[in-house]
């Protein structure tokens, strides 16, 4: 009788493993299509953009997309879009990018340019204090493209280029890590406080 009740307590648990495995196998396979639409969203919106160094755009996204945790990779494909190109919110969103991928892209997005470093930094401070799921994906994609920055500066012609160092370090010191099972938002998100008017570098 025990080794009946033991077998089959066995036989549960494999299946069990068996189940979640097989979830997880799907959702893998769920992520790499969402990764790459935005891949290729990313690459088509960029074809032909430079930025302030005369380096194509895509080459520093790629760059972030392939350091991103794979939570956030497709908001590290897509997160010079909105700031950098004509791609709209509704043609992201009628590709299948989610609630809480579109609002992290809107906290990564700055507008207009601007060459203070105050401002700059208020808008990291932004993101370091942006709250769910939404705010976890921003951090992690930031943090990876600002290290990148570090490495490859996006200096203007005259030399000057935004405060990567300070900014990285205000993120790594007020900014928790990274949760890739926070529930995302079950909230739609808002419409856009303000028409985007100018492109800004970063």
């Amino acid at each position: 009788m025990l080794d009946r009740v033991v077998g089959g307590v066995g036989a549960s648990k494999k299946g069990h493993e068996a189940y979640a495995a097989h979830i997880e196998s799907r959702e893998a396979a769920s992520a790499s299509v969402r990764v790459g639409r935005a891949r290729r969203i990313s690459e088509r919106a960029h074809r032909g953009s430079l930025d302030a160094t005369g380096e194509p755009l895509i080459v520093h996204v790629r760059r972030v997309a392939k350091a991103a945790p794979i939570f956030a990779r497709s908001v590290a494909w897509l997160h010079d879009v909105l700031e950098k190109s004509s791609v709209s919110e509704q043609e992201l969103l009628a590709s299948g990018l989610s609630d809480d991928e579109l609002r992290a892209l809107r906290l990564l997005t700055r507008f207009p340019d601007s060459r203070s470093e105050t401002d700059y930094l208020a808008h990291v401070g932004l993101i370091v204090r942006a709250s769910g799921f939404a705010g976890e994906l921003a951090r992690a994609v930031k943090r990876v493209d600002l290290a990148d920055r570090q490495r490859h500066p996006n200096r203007r012609s005259d030399g000057w280029h935004p405060p990567y160092r300070a900014a990285l370090e205000l993120l790594q010191e007020n900014g928790s890590e990274p949760n890739p099972h926070s529930q995302p938002s079950d909230q739609p998100p808002v419409a856009s406080p303000a028409p985007i008017t100018a492109p800004a570098s970063h």
